[in-house]
C-alpha cells in the first residue's frame, strides 16, 4: 500500500521540478523548517529561499517551492502544470496554507499589479533614468537618435520614453518627490 496519493512530478514553467508524494518524514521535514502561528498569521519559512525570497526545500532530491509544498499537502498533488500557488498575504516566505490559493499565471500576475507590486521606474533595478530624466526627454524637440546617446539609452529606449511605453506612470507637470 502506498503511504500517500499518486507519484506526482512535473516540470513548473520557471524549470523546477516540483514532486508531491509526502511522507510523514517528509512532513516532519517541512514543519521542522516552519515557524507555525495562528492561523490568520503567516507562517514563515525558516529554510532556505529562492532568489526572490520563496522558500524552497529538496523533496526526494528536487528542489520544491515550499509555499507549493505546503498547499499540496492541504489539497492533494497539483497535477496541471499551468496552477501556481499565490499568496494572498504577499508574504513569499509565507507556507500557511491559509494564505494561499491556486490560480492561474496571468491571475499572478493580475495581483501583483494590484497590489502595486510591479517593480517599475526607479524601482526597477536595471533602470537608466529617473523622473526627472523622462521628463527632460519628454520635453525635448530633438529626434530620438540625437537624445539617446546625451543619456547613455539606445534611440528606441528613448522612443518608448516620450511615447510613454515606459515610464508611463510619470506625468510631465509632477516635480519628481526627489528634489
Amino acid at each position: 500500500m502506498k503511504d500517500r496519493a499518486s507519484h506526482v512530478s512535473r516540470e513548473t514553467p520557471r524549470g523546477w521540478k516540483s514532486e508531491i508524494d509526502a511522507t510523514l518524514y517528509d512532513i516532519a521535514r517541512f514543519f521542522s523548517k516552519v515557524a507555525v502561528g495562528k492561523d490568520h498569521e503567516c507562517w514563515e519559512w525558516r529554510g532556505r529561499t529562492r532568489k526572490r525570497g520563496y522558500g524552497e526545500m529538496s523533496h526526494k532530491g528536487v528542489p520544491t517551492a515550499a509555499h507549493r509544498f505546503s498547499l499540496s499537502l492541504v489539497v492533494g498533488p497539483l497535477e496541471d502544470p499551468s496552477i501556481v500557488v499565490r499568496h494572498k498575504c504577499d508574504n513569499p516566505r509565507c507556507v500557511n496554507p491559509n494564505h494561499l490559493e491556486t490560480g492561474t499565471h496571468q491571475e499572478n500576475m493580475a495581483d501583483r499589479q494590484i497590489r502595486d507590486r510591479t517593480a517599475r521606474g526607479e524601482q526597477n533595478g536595471r533602470a537608466k533614468v529617473t523622473p526627472d530624466i523622462v521628463r527632460k526627454i519628454r520635453a525635448d524637440t530633438r529626434s530620438a537618435v540625437e537624445i539617446a546617446p546625451e543619456y547613455g539609452l539606445t534611440d528606441t529606449a528613448v522612443r518608448y520614453i516620450k511615447r510613454r511605453v515606459t515610464w508611463a506612470h510619470i506625468s510631465d507637470n509632477d516635480p519628481d518627490p526627489h528634489q
